[in-house]
């Protein structure tokens, strides 16, 4: 992925900021839902994490993937101008989480010009497919159909699985700003 156009990350605190907020209070800007609805859900995904954690341990999310009998695919994908990019999807036949490293490797290669040094940690590449793998995990263990509901639950468990210090929604938010940019893919 080649992305040409000048990128204006001077914001990228702020969306730090933003995101850093608990899931309850950012996701009231995400969605119509009154707030203990909100609360419940992200009460009863960040139990489902926890107890992940104590019958597993502190496995990453593809160890984690593996133990459940999912496996975890490593792909480069070749997207259209103006598609949406995502870090990773996921299949119920085969269970597979298969991840995106074209979308993967341009966000960690970018972000250390943006991101604070105490940041960078959060935007390696290594980083990035441990959420998407648990944001995916999510939702091969709940097996439901992926509503707005289900996105929010799976960003919500990604964070508290992988301790990230904010939503995942913001990974989706600089792929989006990249992909403004973008002319060519490579």
């Amino acid at each position: 992925m080649n992305f040409t156009a000048a990128q204006d990350f001077t914001s990228l605190t702020e969306l730090l900021r933003r995101y850093a907020d608990a899931d309850e209070i950012l996701y009231k800007s995400h969605c119509e839902w009154e707030e203990p609805v909100i609360a419940e859900l992200c009460r009863n995904v960040r139990r489902s994490a926890q107890h992940i954690r104590a019958q597993w341990g502190e496995r990453t999310p593809a160890a984690l993937a593996e133990a459940y009998g999912i496996a975890v695919v490593h792909d480069r994908w070749q997207v259209a101008d103006g598609k949406v990019i995502y870090l990773a999807e996921c299949t119920q036949r085969p269970a597979q989480i298969r991840l995106n490293l074209t979308a993967i490797d341009a966000l960690a290669n970018l972000m250390p010009h943006w991101a604070e040094e105490q940041m960078r940690c959060w935007f390696t590449s290594d980083c990035l497919a441990d959420v998407a793998i648990a944001h995916e995990l999510y939702h091969l263990l709940e097996r439901r159909p992926v509503t707005q509901r289900e996105e929010l639950a799976a960003h919500a468990f990604a964070r508290a699985l992988t301790a990230l210090p904010f939503s995942p929604l913001l990974y989706q938010v600089l792929l989006q700003r990249l992909a403004k940019g973008e002319r060519t893919i490579s």
